[in-house]
């Protein structure tokens, strides 16, 4: 039953890329949200079939709000876009309806392709040995024990941050795609979560290494993805010259593996929300 799940996802996977070269509508023009989606049943079909456990079999109904956040959060960046101007779309004019389910297919897949991709790399078992990284344990670096403490002063820098962009985003719009990292991490650890800081501090830098790698990867896929979509945007990087892949400037996509360190410190946060939150009704029952 489960390798079922896996060929399923795997035939409309390839039957979206067959529409797209046909120019089949409206995956010609949605071809972005197809595409994504299909890949995210794909590895998530994978992931079952072979370890018996996935993401979406794990949270089942509760996938739902994880594309909730994900909608929210890439809002989050769409605002602050308004100022600094990095990205704009092209394309069909939608109607505000349409616009609605449009963007929460595309928004709320962010978050679930990039938890879905780390745990293909985890499964894959990067970064089980980092055997060309012998400095790791005894590292003086790594084992700093600032990493997220104290914990206000990386609030207070994640928030700065966001400030410098937003006042000076020709030279500094880069930091958005960092500074939720200083913002929630430090909260992550205070709620018991799994933080990224925490972990530097015990000399362990395999999930931030992975996480990097998979923006890397998700960040060509999307840029791959959207670049023959008809429904697409076009980046306005200052400062990164004219050299591309596909629509982003080849310097921008450094950007793509810290995004994912965010997406996963932002889970992690939710998660522990969730915690708490059953928690608490646990007790009121």
């Amino acid at each position: 039953m489960k390798v079922y799940y896996f060929l399923a996802a795997l035939i409309v996977f390839l039957f979206i890329h067959g529409f797209l070269m046909a120019k089949v509508e409206p995956v010609a023009t949605y071809f972005f949200v197809f595409v994504w989606w299909s890949y995210i049943f794909l590895i998530d079909g994978f992931l079952f079939w072979r370890t018996g456990t996935s993401l979406l079999v794990r949270l089942k109904v509760r996938f739902l709000l994880l594309v909730l956040g994900s909608a929210c959060f890439w809002i989050f960046f769409e605002i602050l876009n308004l100022r600094i101007t990095n990205w704009h779309y092209s394309g069909p004019s939608l109607s505000p309806t349409l616009l609605i389910i449009f963007g929460l297919l595309a928004f709320g897949s962010v978050l679930p392709g990039i938890l879905e991709t780390h745990e293909f790399l985890q499964f894959l078992g990067l970064g089980r040995r980092l055997k060309f990284l012998g400095w790791e344990r005894s590292n003086r670096f790594l084992a700093w024990e600032w990493w997220g403490r104290p914990r206000y002063l990386w609030m207070a820098i994640g928030l700065g941050m966001i400030v410098l962009a937003l006042l000076w985003p020709r030279y500094f719009f880069w930091m958005i795609w960092g500074a939720v990292i200083f913002f929630v991490d430090p909260q992550v650890e205070k709620e018991g979560g799994n933080s990224i800081f925490a972990e530097v501090r015990k000399g362990k830098i395999r999930t931030f290494y992975r996480l990097l790698l998979t923006g890397l990867i998700c960040g060509a896929l999307w840029e791959g993805w959207n670049y023959w979509a008809g429904l697409k945007w076009h980046y306005t990087v200052p400062l990164a010259g004219e050299w591309k892949i596909f629509e982003m400037p080849v310097l921008g996509y450094f950007g793509f593996s810290f995004f994912a360190v965010e997406c996963y410190v932002l889970w992690q946060w939710i998660r522990c929300q969730g915690k708490r939150t059953a928690c608490r009704l646990q007790k009121a029952g």
